[in-house]
């Protein structure tokens, strides 16, 4: 048995958007670098925090030691031969981690039918309190493949992996798709990135404008009542979370006097409702969209690095809307996402499964 960061250990006990990432890998498992090292790196990247995820084992959770200025957040990344998915805020070993964690370490594990159903990892660790993530959804390799699996039991979906990757690059924008069809459908499932950092030499497959990985690209702002790894990861689940390249965003609701953030739950009402949004530290010609449902309902263009875009709409209690800010740049590239403020009533998912939502978001099997 090894020892955990305590996930009350407060690293900074002020509020704020504390900048991170969800997604990075030590030489535990396929990465080249010690969990010691990974803390340095993070360190001058100015993250705040990271999550160690290694491939189908725990061991390097025990070197992810306690630091003054940067917080381990303890994961693993469930790696098999259907697709990848991370699970957030491991405590020790878990129940679920006998069918994963085999020895020698698989990178690419086969499941049997002598092992439980994948929708049953799911389901244990959400009932222990843990956070699932899939990872790289619709990448061509590692995309995930499990159709029967439950969304009520996947919190989070990564809509952005280590960009720069051709592959990556193509899975960015259908993995956006597919989660804007898991919000149309009533899912509120928080969207994350991850650099899925393995290393940091310069790669010749990438042929994007970042032309390696690097600890924080994409960079995922959470917004936590402290840097401790509950509150982190309270913040994930309540979706105070946006994502992105490089621009600073802010995103807000007001409604009768109250100003409601990113994340956040309106809830319904009758009457108007005051959008403001703002981006800065942007490449010229970018362009900020207002989205809501799917549809883009305000746009501006970035000049001398930064714009505000302002949205007016009206609401009944009978509806259930979901707004949040895009920001592509001249290319079409996502340069920073937010996750939505909700509007109205809460909608009641009719699909229960991965695949059948899969079909609903490509109906031409795109993906």
């Amino acid at each position: 048995m090894f020892h955990l960061i305590s996930p009350t250990k407060v690293i900074n006990p002020q509020p704020g958007w504390y900048r991170g990432d969800f997604h990075v890998h030590s030489n535990f498992s396929d990465g080249i670098l010690p969990p010691a090292t990974l803390v340095e790196i993070a360190k001058s990247e100015r993250m705040g925090f990271f999550a160690l995820t290694d491939h189908n084992i725990i061991d390097g959770l025990s070197e992810l030691m306690p630091d003054s200025d940067i917080l381990g957040i303890p994961g693993i990344e469930v790696t098999l031969t259907v697709g990848h998915f991370t699970i957030l805020g491991i405590r020790g070993w878990h129940d679920w981690m006998e069918d994963i964690c085999v020895i020698p370490y698989n990178d690419d594990l086969v499941w049997g039918k002598d092992r439980p159903p994948i929708k049953e990892i799911f389901i244990r660790a959400a009932r222990q309190g843990l956070i699932n993530c899939i990872v790289h959804p619709l990448k061509k390799s590692w995309g995930w493949h499990d159709n029967q699996t439950d969304l009520n039991y996947v919190h989070c979906i990564e809509v952005c992996n280590c960009p720069g990757d051709p592959e990556n690059d193509l899975g960015t924008p259908k993995a956006i798709r597919f989660w804007t069809e898991l919000l149309n459908n009533g899912y509120r499932m928080t969207a994350l990135g991850g650099s899925d950092y393995h290393r940091s030499l310069p790669s010749p497959v990438y042929t994007g404008t970042h032309t390696r990985e690097a600890i924080g690209l994409p960079t995922t702002y959470v917004y936590a009542e402290e840097l401790s790894s509950n509150a982190i990861l309270s913040a994930v689940m309540r979706r105070r979370v946006y994502i992105s390249m490089g621009p600073k965003v802010s995103f807000q609701a007001q409604v009768n006097g109250k100003v409601y953030d990113i994340g956040q739950d309106v809830g319904p009402f009758m009457g108007g409702i005051k959008f403001t949004s703002s981006v800065s530290e942007c490449p010229e010609e970018t362009c900020a969209q207002i989205v809501r449902n799917g549809e883009v309902v305000a746009e501006g263009i970035v000049t001398d690095g930064e714009t505000l875009l302002l949205y007016n709409d009206t609401t009944t209690p009978s509806q259930s809307n979901w707004y949040r800010l895009d920001v592509y740049d001249s290319h079409g590239a996502m340069l920073a996402i937010t996750n939505p403020i909700f509007v109205g009533r809460r909608k009641r998912p009719q699909i229960q499964t991965y695949g059948k939502m899969l079909k609903l978001a490509f109906p031409k099997d795109e993906p």
